[in-house]
């Protein structure tokens, strides 16, 4: 993507429009640190990246716009709905509608394909080389806005290419902010967010607790081992936390807890509810 192909008047207008929350998001968004769960994986707050909503693996920024997703199909669909209906509003050039619609369409379908440069029109190629998740993230070929300030001047109109753009380029944004807030509100439902990061590494600890045997506990605590490991991995998280503070405080009482992640991470100590 060549940034002197982009019209920039017309992103930085719409970015001067954006509310604070939005453009903390968007900028994220443009340098890739948005917390996907790629990105967490790198950073080593998550084992592993999955897709809360799909459960697909290797969830980055892509993934997020073009998630599988029911929910997120929905949230897509109504973006496209919506602006058909803005490109019909704002006198949009029927070709263009058409372009843009049949690209995105496709590209929602089938976000890996390479396309191929199959238009005659320099301000078709152009956009196609810029590609569509950069459409969506607000940049538009300035050859395809000039298409369409000639249009409105051949409609007689005073309209401006420009300000038809930025329009487009705020649409554009709160589809990904949408897609993006869909997301978290899956991720943050406490049993996900669990499965997701700390209670993998929960699951682990219970395991190794569990094959340590209750051979060296008070008989007190036999009882917590009554029921198969298999049995308990299937409990809720929070009755997980339970047990592995039940068995793990007795270990350490009696100075016979082995060393693991539970050991040094203050983070999942207080999590589970262990003394720090």
């Amino acid at each position: 993507m060549h940034i002197g192909n982009i019209t920039m008047t017309a992103f930085h207008h719409a970015r001067l429009t954006m509310q604070l929350g939005m453009v903390k998001f968007m900028s994220k968004w443009w340098s890739n640190t948005l917390a996907t769960g790629v990105i967490l994986q790198q950073r080593r707050y998550r084992i592993h990246n999955r897709c809360p909503r799909y459960n697909e693996w290797g969830e980055n920024r892509l993934h997020v716009l073009v998630c599988w997703d029911s929910r997120a199909k929905i949230i897509r669909q109504k973006y496209l709905d919506t602006l058909h209906q803005l490109l019909a509003n704002t006198s949009t050039h029927p070709e263009i509608i058409s372009f843009i619609m049949e690209g995105l369409s496709q590209f929602f379908r089938r976000p890996n394909r390479r396309e191929e440069d199959q238009h005659n029109e320099q301000w078709k190629r152009e956009q196609q080389q810029i590609g569509w998740c950069n459409f969506v993230s607000g940049f538009i070929g300035k050859t395809l806005v000039a298409k369409q300030q000639d249009h409105y001047k051949t409609l007689g109109l005073r309209n401006k290419g420009k300000q038809w753009a930025s329009k487009i380029i705020i649409h554009n944004w709160h589809l990904l902010y949408k897609q993006w807030l869909g997301r978290n509100e899956v991720l943050h439902q406490k049993e996900i967010i669990n499965s997701l990061s700390r209670g993998a590494l929960l699951d682990i600890e219970i395991e190794r607790e569990y094959d340590a045997g209750y051979e060296d506990l008070p008989p007190t605590t036999h009882r917590w081992f009554h029921m198969s490991k298999t049995q308990l991995l299937e409990k809720s998280v929070e009755y997980k936390k339970g047990w592995l503070l039940i068995v793990r405080t007795i270990r350490e009482a009696l100075n016979i807890a082995e060393y693991s992640i539970f050991s040094t991470s203050r983070a999942l100590q207080k999590w589970v509810g262990l003394n720090t």
